[in-house]
């Protein structure tokens, strides 16, 4: 798994692994420059147990931490 500073370090623009004409770019394609509307998706999952992950301290401040570097 990438860390955020490998995710960081992608240049999206750089030559595609698949080619030019795969699903993976025809749907990067279509909706490049789009504005994307995320639904609220917890009536959908309402059912399901709700916890925190245990060490959501800890990661949240990495992510803090790697935001402002």
């Amino acid at each position: 798994m990438a860390t955020i500073q490998e995710v960081k370090a992608v240049n999206l623009d750089a030559q595609p692994l698949l080619p030019p004409d795969g699903p993976r770019e025809q749907l990067l394609s279509s909706i490049r420059g789009s504005q994307v509307i995320i639904p609220d998706m917890q009536t959908m999952i309402s059912h399901w147990p709700q916890r925190s992950h245990p060490d959501v301290e800890r990661i949240d401040k990495y992510v803090q931490e790697t935001i402002a570097k």
